[in-house]
């Protein structure tokens, strides 16, 4: 049987157990023929009863209420006749506590006048006690709420699992107005607040961080699970905008039997353009696609962990296999491939390639984020696109000599496959035909690219034919 977690006896049977110790000690005990009745141990016997049996009562109250109301006999939601049976009896214990300081610590005679008090208190408290509650609870929170009218907020349960997430409305002494993500209004009494752990995102201003978590069970370095997480996380904020001056963060949140959990951290202005739940279904679904290109396979027996299977030379082949340009190779020519490339690490703004350098060799993007440059006739750099993992590059330098169109340049921590003319070679000197088909790829991406204006009068069947040819000069001399 669970019991409420929110209840807490300690602190009222420390006080209850103190001031036990003193009453039954009788350290201020004073006597009542003592003529000086206002002496320091009068006051202080005055306060050591009062707090003894108020703590008495409260800690009885606090026992039913948790091991009873809480746990034996639950209330269930807008059950009135039971509220109201779990009123009389706080009311009953505070009452028949009021009693006894009167008579025993103040002196009064029992007399039915204040019998006749004692109940009419009690039946009128009992049905006016959440009402007086909400009063005081609510001039309270008035003056201390950690949340303004337009701010989000989101209210957690702490006895039930209701979450509430919504833009203030409206506030007032006794209700606080929400509305929801969904447009619909929610309508939570000021009494009731406690009830809730508040959360304000707009708390410290209207930036917020948000997480999502990933378990990983791998055998790949940390350093390597790291950097694919992190340009998902980063690839996904500058496409979709969020905030560039705050770079998302990767760190371990724990280690069990099942792995490693990761926990990756980015920063939004929420509810501005898009809510959380948007921004963490993109930067997940980024994660998903940097993992896929990285070769690392979700497994089926947890949709929470991955099971990653890695071989460097398999690994290699998989990713490959996935690339446009390289899709059309057969699993030999695929393992001859990924045996030969060069496999290099480059850093955060490590430049690659520069735009008019020449070269023998292209690059296929494994992990990481990349953008790329260009030089304007003017001199000025613009960047003019990203590269994400499966894209590749510098390819016409590779099969038809010429220099390099861009300067690519790393955005973050990144894994990239070098492939040297001396790689690809055998494979087309083994399949001739294979040349046509790189042809047609390198070309469509070309197209979309950019396309020099005496080029695009020409059919395309007249370019590719002279791509072709070019290619031929390359590799088959």
């Amino acid at each position: 049987m669970k019991f409420p977690k929110t209840i807490k006896l300690a602190p009222s049977l420390i006080i209850f157990s103190i001031t036990l110790l003193l009453v039954m000690s009788n350290m201020f005990y004073v006597p009542q023929n003592v003529k000086n009745y206002y002496t320091m141990d009068r006051i202080f016997f005055v306060i050591v009863n009062i707090t003894f049996w108020f703590s008495t009562a409260y800690l009885l109250n606090a026992i039913i209420n948790k091991f009873f109301w809480g746990g034996i006999k639950k209330i269930a939601v807008g059950d009135f006749f039971l509220l109201k049976i779990k009123d009389f009896v706080s009311m009953f214990l505070y009452i028949t506590v009021t009693i006894i300081v009167i008579v025993g610590v103040f002196n009064f005679e029992f007399s039915f006048n204040l019998f006749s008090v004692a109940v009419i208190i009690l039946v009128l408290g009992t049905f006016i006690r959440a009402n007086i509650l909400a009063f005081f609870k609510s001039v309270f929170l008035s003056n201390t709420q950690n949340f303004n009218i337009g701010d989000w907020i989101k209210l957690i349960g702490t006895k039930t699992n209701l979450e509430i997430v919504g833009e203030v409305e409206d506030i007032d002494r006794k209700t606080l107005k929400i509305k929801t993500e969904g447009n619909n209004i929610v309508i939570v009494p000021q009494s009731g607040l406690n009830e809730f752990i508040i959360q304000n995102y707009y708390g410290s201003g209207k930036q917020s961080r948000f997480e999502v978590r990933i378990g990983i069970n791998s055998s790949l370095p940390i350093k390597k699970i790291k950097r694919i997480l992190f340009a998902g996380a980063v690839d996904a904020s500058i496409k979709y905008g969020f905030l560039s001056e705050q770079r998302p963060e990767v760190l371990i949140k724990n280690i069990n039997e099942n792995g490693t959990e990761f926990s990756i951290y980015f920063w939004i202005e929420p509810w501005e353009n898009f809510t959380p739940q948007f921004a963490k279904d993109k930067v997940l679904s980024s994660i998903l696609n940097h993992l896929f290109h990285a070769g690392i396979n979700l497994g089926k027996d947890n949709s929470y962990n991955f099971n990653v299977f890695h071989d460097t030379k398999e690994n290699i082949k998989n990713v490959l296999s996935n690339i446009e340009l390289f899709n059309k190779l057969n699993d030999e020519e695929l393992i001859l491939l990924s045996g030969k490339l060069a496999v290099k690490e480059f850093n955060e703004n490590e430049i690659i390639i520069k735009q008019g350098d020449e070269g023998s060799s292209m690059f296929v993007l494994a992990e990481g984020l990349l953008k790329a440059k260009l030089v304007s006739e003017k001199g000025i750099e613009i960047e003019v696109g990203q590269l994400s993992p499966g894209d590749f590059f510098g390819e016409m330098t590779l099969f038809t000599g010429e220099k390099r169109t861009a300067t690519i340049e790393c955005i973050c921590d990144s894994l990239i496959y070098e492939i040297e003319k001396e790689d690809l070679s055998p494979i087309i000197k083994n399949r001739k035909e294979i040349i046509h088909e790189f042809g047609e790829t390198i070309l469509d991406r070309k197209d979309i690219n950019y396309l020099k204006k005496e080029e695009s009068e020409k059919p395309k069947a007249t370019r590719l034919e002279q791509l072709i040819s070019k290619i031929k000069n390359i590799f088959i001399k």
